[in-house]
């Protein structure tokens, strides 16, 4: 006979729901852990989801200008009239989103616009700084952002255009297995000469789930933009995680490409159940739900094989209070979201995803850890039923 009811498995979330917004996790207190949920038990039905906004609301076009940029230039210009070194200006006047990012391109960094979009084809010119021109630029920079990939080829403008001036053609890939119908509401963002334009994503509306399709960034600039090397699209809420290709240094792309952490690994036995790890991966969003990371915040995203070795007519829960992630200070943090499953003799279910949040940076030891919880989940581990685990590094 089956336990009661269903495993829980909600719809899908095409916007961001992670700690620190609407919905999500409070600012941690002094003192308190630097982590997710450190719980090490959780009932079958645990909490649900996070909260997300109406997927359908396009915000009011905010402005997310940053003022306090000018002051800290001031400030090195200062201290290089002081003597104080084109060391210390140039790490006061540094991108202070770079201490968060661990997926930019691989380049040479020279910054001296070698690494800037470049013509594609035609008599277009890059930096000339006078009069505004039409001319379409190379870009080919790939960028993750909620479970789809974005692949930005090229960035065109056209002062006279009465409409969309600026475009940019794109292919963008549903990296999950389910549909995502909400791909047209994905916010992106044109920053150039103290101005953020808001845009929005055309010829393009849904994806099933693997596919992929082509597309176009769309964007009105309140002002001529007269040298493209200045310019950086910026993908996804201010609150969230967020890709970034600035065009006058394509090599520091920061692309949010997902990192493997591990697994394959082969079947590990916990009382009557079974668990293959398939695959651990670092990222800033959980494709199974189009989810993205709140800022400083990340996800470890793990897929499992699962099978059943119960002798009984009784069917058997696998739910979140299963899995855990053994931190680097020793503790551990239940899954923000996991496929529950009830399982019958000797079945199996193959790639349920889940996914653990954690604060970030947060680099060190981790172990993915599984172990039988019982039919209802709410047992502890013990020497028939011991926890198992997986040894992973974050970086």
């Amino acid at each position: 006979m089956p336990a009661s009811g269903a495993p829980f498995s909600g719809p899908p979330h095409p916007t961001s729901g992670a700690p620190g917004g609407p919905g999500g996790l409070p600012p941690v207190p002094a003192g308190m852990p630097l982590w997710g949920n450190t719980s090490t038990q959780a009932g079958p039905y645990g909490p649900t989801p996070l909260s997300d906004a109406d997927p359908t609301r396009r915000p009011a076009h905010a402005s997310r200008r940053r003022p306090t940029m000018w002051i800290v230039a001031a400030a090195a210009a200062l201290l290089l009239l002081v003597g104080g070194g084109g060391v210390a200006a140039m790490a006061l006047t540094g991108d202070d989103d770079k201490k968060n990012d661990t997926n930019t391109s691989a380049g040479d960094g020279k910054g001296d616009g070698s690494n800037a979009i470049q013509p594609d084809g035609g008599g277009a010119k890059v930096g000339d700084g006078g009069a505004a021109q039409a001319g379409t630029y190379k870009v080919d920079r790939t960028v993750w952002y909620q479970g789809l990939k974005f692949t930005v080829k090229t960035v065109s403008y056209d002062p006279a255009a009465k409409e969309n001036p600026l475009t940019m053609d794109i292919t963008v890939e549903n990296t999950g297995t389910d549909g995502q119908n909400n791909v047209r509401y994905t916010e992106v963002f044109f920053a150039y000469d103290g101005a953020i334009t808001e845009g929005g994503v055309e010829e393009v509306q849904s994806l099933p789930g693997r596919a992929t399709s082509n597309g176009k960034f769309v964007f009105e600039p309140d002002k001529p933009v007269t040298d493209l090397r200045k310019g950086e699209l910026s993908i996804g809420r201010a609150d969230t995680v967020q890709p970034k290709i600035p065009f006058g240094d394509l090599d520091r792309t920061t692309t949010l490409e997902p990192k493997k952490l591990a697994g394959p690994v082969e079947e590990k036995r916990s009382g009557v159940l079974g668990m293959k790890l398939v695959l651990c991966e670092q990222r800033a969003d959980y494709p199974a739900e189009h989810q993205q990371a709140k800022k400083d915040y990340m996800f470890v995203v793990c897929v499992v094989d699962l099978k059943s070795y119960k002798q009984s007519i009784y069917d058997h829960g696998v739910w979140k209070s299963n899995y855990l992630l053994k931190l680097p200070d020793g503790t551990t943090t239940a899954p923000e979201r996991v496929d529950n499953a009830l399982l019958n003799q000797n079945e199996q279910k193959q790639g349920v995803p889940l996914s653990f949040t954690i604060r970030w940076p947060a680099p060190g030891a981790y172990a993915f850890q599984f172990y039988d919880a019982g039919r209802l989940g709410n047992d502890a581990p013990n020497a028939e039923r011991p926890i198992v685990e997986v040894p992973m590094t974050l970086t």
